[in-house]
């Protein structure tokens, strides 16, 4: 669980990369796929360096009801405002709610 700058508690899963190219890699979406969600809660992905939130991308909760599946088979796509300039080194993401129950994630995949 982590907690936010308002000093709310919200269920997090985060996933950490680490980006290689010698001039860094713009990315303007990240993929998830979900077995299940919440039907009232939406989620949140944050895309951090070292020094804090890079940028947020939100699904309401009806966006997320229709990106479900039982086998997780429906790429959810998180689009980004504009491209975000990623340099060599160590990045993470974490999806956020405010959902007590957890929800699945199979796997999760950076976009384009």
């Amino acid at each position: 669980m982590g907690q936010t700058a308002l000093g709310q508690y919200v269920d997090q899963l985060s996933q950490s990369f680490t980006v290689s190219e010698q001039y860094g890699v713009y990315v303007t979406k990240i993929g998830v796929f979900f077995q299940s969600v919440s039907s009232t809660f939406p989620i949140s992905l944050h895309l951090r360096s070292g020094r804090g939130v890079l940028a947020t991308a939100v699904k309401t909760a009806t966006e997320m009801q229709s990106a479900t599946s039982a086998t997780a088979a429906t790429e959810t796509q998180f689009v980004f405002d504009e491209p975000i300039l990623l340099p060599q080194g160590a990045f993470n993401f974490s999806l956020e709610s405010n959902d007590k129950n957890e929800y699945n994630v199979w796997h999760a995949k950076l976009g384009d």
